[in-house]
């Protein structure tokens, strides 16, 4: 059963032979504010893309919105489809979380990229929908797929529900933090870690933000927020995160 028919206008992001399955330490995002970015080379960044919105409502079915407009990107280039997760008070029902995961799925597998990124600021009540679709996921992708999940900086703490998740990484989004943002500035600032052994291999930026420092093997990912990618951007953004 297809979910997604609009998702075929995507197909201009070709697959690449011999992709690696896990991403360069650089990565991109890119909304779709944020512009043509064939100019980016593979020695450059990876380029993470939002390819799908899923609504969960009520008790009824997700509502899936995916990504219109091609996002066509130079040979060699890594690709990882975004997907956002939206509710709006769900029932989290069985069903809402297997048509999710089919969702996703499809995503991977029309678009053929190697890499998939969900993104979901689960509240409490949610987690447990949410551990149940990561494990419906990674068993529809199994293990060819490289699983991403962003995190909230405050899911990093000591004990955190994030552990034993079926993913391959997790992001914590160091940006638009709210209260808890000063305190993760200074740990990180000052060369501390998330106490979460989960959270430390890669981390998102932001580049409206000031930017903290990063270890030489540490994956970061960074928005533009509504700025438009450029050569000169990605030149300076990537010079700002030197190793």
């Amino acid at each position: 059963m297809r979910f997604l028919p609009a998702i075929y206008a995507l197909l201009t992001i070709a697959s690449v032979s011999g992709e690696s399955l896990r991403p360069p330490n650089r990565m991109l995002w890119h909304w779709f504010s944020n512009g043509d970015v064939r100019f980016v080379t593979p020695q450059q960044a990876g380029v993470a893309f939002h390819a799908l919105s899923i609504a969960l409502k009520g008790d009824s079915d997700p509502i899936p919105y995916p990504r219109r407009s091609p996002v066509p990107l130079s040979p060699g280039v890594y690709r990882m489809a975004v997907i956002r997760i939206e509710e709006r008070a769900p029932a989290y029902t069985p069903a809402q979380r297997s048509q999710c995961a089919r969702m996703i799925r499809e995503i991977a597998t029309v678009m053929r990229v190697p890499a998939i990124q969900i993104d979901f600021d689960a509240p409490k009540s949610a987690r447990p929908f949410y551990r149940a679709l990561l494990q419906e996921v990674r068993a529809l992708l199994g293990r060819d797929v490289f699983l991403s999940i962003t995190a909230l900086t405050s899911w990093c703490e000591a004990g955190s529900w994030l552990r034993g998740l079926p993913v391959d990484e997790t992001v914590p989004m160091a940006f638009d933090m709210g209260r808890g943002g000063p305190s993760v500035t200074a740990l990180l600032n000052s060369g501390g870690e998330f106490a979460f052994p989960g959270c430390r291999e890669s981390i998102g930026m932001s580049l409206t933000e000031g930017a903290l420092p990063v270890r030489p093997d540490q994956r970061i990912y960074v928005f533009a927020d509504n700025q438009r990618w450029s050569r000169a951007l990605v030149a300076s953004t990537l010079q700002r995160y030197a190793k």
